[in-house]
C-alpha cells in the first residue's frame, strides 16, 4: 500500500472532480481551458458562445446531517468569492454522481452551500441548479 500524505486525499478528490467536469463539459461540446499552476481563481475556463468563462469546481463525498457541503471560498485565507473571479461553481456530489453548475451571482458571499441530491422530499434550494449544463451556453 502506498502512503498518502496528509492532505493529498482531498487534493485528489478535487483533480478527480475537474476531470469528471472536463469529461461533461467536453460531451456538452465545450472547448477547455486549464490554467497552468494553483494560483487561479478559478479551476476551468470553457470557451462557450458568450465567451470564457471561468469554473471553479468544487466536490464532496462526505454525508453530514444529511447534507453534502461544498465550500465556495479560495485563498488560504478562505476568502468568499468577490464579483469577478469566476462565472460558475461546479459542485460535484461523488455518490450521486450529481452536478449542479451555480452561476457565481447567486452564491451572495456564501463559504458554503448545501446540498441534497438523495432528499427530494426536502430538497435544497439549489436543486434548480442540477445539470443546468445549459446555463453555460
Amino acid at each position: 500500500m502506498k502512503f498518502i500524505p496528509y492532505g493529498s486525499v482531498n487534493k485528489r478528490s478535487g483533480d478527480r472532480a475537474e476531470l469528471r467536469f472536463m469529461e461533461k463539459a467536453l460531451e456538452h461540446g465545450f472547448e477547455i481551458l486549464k490554467p497552468w499552476g494553483d494560483n487561479s481563481a478559478f479551476d476551468l475556463a470553457l470557451v462557450a458562445p458568450s465567451g470564457v468563462l471561468r469554473v471553479q469546481v468544487r466536490s464532496s463525498s462526505t454525508q453530514l446531517f444529511g447534507r453534502y457541503r461544498i465550500p465556495v471560498v479560495y485563498g488560504e485565507r478562505k476568502m468568499a468569492y468577490k464579483k469577478g473571479l469566476i462565472d460558475f461553481i461546479a459542485a460535484y456530489v461523488f455518490p450521486y454522481d450529481a452536478w449542479y453548475i451555480v452561476p457565481a451571482g447567486v452564491l451572495h458571499r456564501q463559504n458554503n452551500i448545501y446540498l441534497r441530491p438523495h432528499n427530494s422530499t426536502y430538497p435544497s434550494p439549489w436543486e434548480k441548479f442540477r445539470d443546468a449544463w445549459h446555463l453555460l451556453a
